[in-house]
């Protein structure tokens, strides 16, 4: 099978400039996409020494690493190990995956077609890459919002997840505590389940739970609240355990969430 030493060359370009830009958002760097272009260029002398010289594919293999261990070192911001490591690896893995994937292509195309039929592949991966590492750290950073709470009342004890949610900034005007609010499950088992969905609609739970309503203001309207205390709220961060002072509020606004509680930031 013939082929153009042009098309190698743009195919090989566009393959590192692809997988350049994937490593960078991948550790979180800016895209300088000039100074990609250029670095780029560095992987084509793997296929030209591929072109006019006879060597083993181990060699190969070895060229092709250390080419893309110089164009980490050219490109990486931050010389500390971990973001080295994780470039170069980003860098390496991609490669050897977009390698393997042209080969399939080959067992079906040739000619032009395995040109265009490369060139896709090559688009469509770091398409799928590029959403992938977006959705990471999306939801790394969603995770960084949530917090691991121990709740005790009486005898009742539970381990509880509560979203930091930066719209909850009540606060009991009369001890200035803020308010951990909870679905209606969690606050039913904290209290023995002595509190009905009547109780709540009917706004009666002072009659069986020591605590207290509050109002407080939303859009266009007031809206009550109950609030009361409980023995104990732990928040659990690094094996360590830190007591918060506030009150639990019951709310009935988030059902099927992957949290139980909503935890205001004055309480941090």
């Amino acid at each position: 099978m013939v082929e153009y030493i042009e098309d190698i060359i743009f195919l090989n370009i566009l393959t590192n400039f692809l997988i350049l830009i994937l490593a960078q958002r991948f550790v979180c760097q800016k895209v300088n996409f000039l100074k990609t272009f250029c670095v780029s260029i560095i992987g084509v002398f793997s296929s030209v020494i591929n072109i006019f010289l006879t060597i083993s594919t181990l060699y190969l293999v070895v060229v092709n690493i250390i080419l893309q261990l110089i164009m980490s070192c050219i490109l990486v911001e931050k010389y500390y190990s971990k973001t080295f490591l994780l470039f170069s690896f980003v860098v390496i893995f991609s490669n050897f995956l977009l390698n393997g994937l042209f080969s399939f292509a080959e067992i079906f195309c040739q000619g032009t077609l395995l040109n265009l039929a490369k060139t896709f592949l090559c688009v469509c991966s770091f398409s799928l890459l590029s959403s992938i590492i977006k959705q990471f750290y999306k939801k790394k950073k969603l995770v960084s919002f949530y917090y691991n709470l121990t709740l005790q009342n009486g005898e009742n004890k539970y381990d509880i997840k509560a979203y930091l949610d930066s719209g909850n900034l009540l606060q009991d005007d009369e001890t200035g505590l803020s308010i951990l609010l909870l679905n209606f499950e969690t606050f039913n088992k904290l209290f023995g389940k002595s509190a009905t969905v009547v109780d709540y609609l009917q706004s009666r739970l002072d009659k069986k739970i020591d605590g207290k309503y509050i109002t407080f203001s939303t859009v266009g309207s007031k809206s009550k609240m109950f609030v009361c205390h409980i023995e104990k709220v732990l928040k659990n961060e690094n094996n360590k355990r830190e007591e918060l002072h506030l009150l639990v509020g019951l709310s009935n606004n988030f059902y099927d969430k992957d949290y139980e509680a909503l935890l205001s930031p004055l309480a941090l």
